[in-house]
């Protein structure tokens, strides 16, 4: 989760919580789509960042004809929003990994990220990624 560097009418703190980032090609660069919900603890909306060279702000309920009367856009401006959110993401740093792929080509899937100085994980996709500790078969000694 990423604190924001602003608070909305009431006072409360404006956040990011990402729940994945993907890598992707786009014409010869890297770029990154993070998908995240932003929210002050009262409302939240979906969100999509795109961050390569520039960084990209879509807002996911915009898309889906979710935007009601009210909530979060109602306390807070949609261009000091997508100000503080491309602030905060174009000094992200993110954390790679590259594994084998049959196509020859190694996949590569985002670990962490970096913010604020510190590291953080990208929260699991299925239960069965959190047990990625070295196990073993103990067995009684000779």
């Amino acid at each position: 989760m990423i604190w924001l560097d602003m608070t909305e009418k009431n006072g409360r703190g404006l956040y990011l919580d990402i729940r994945g980032i993907e890598p992707r090609r786009l014409r010869g660069d890297t770029v990154f789509t993070i998908s995240g919900v932003l929210g002050d603890g009262q409302d939240e909306a979906d969100v999509l960042l795109d961050v390569g060279n520039e960084v990209e702000v879509v807002f996911v309920d915009d898309w889906l004809s979710k935007v009601r009367q009210g909530g979060l856009f109602s306390r807070v401006s949609r261009e000091d929003l997508v100000g503080a959110l491309v602030e905060r993401a174009a000094g992200m740093s993110f954390c790679i990994e590259s594994f084998p792929a049959l196509e020859g080509r190694p996949k590569q899937r985002v670990r962490g990220y970096r913010s604020d100085g510190h590291w953080l994980p990208v929260r699991p996709l299925s239960y069965s990624d959190q047990l990625e500790l070295p196990l073993g078969v103990a067995e009684a000694a000779a």
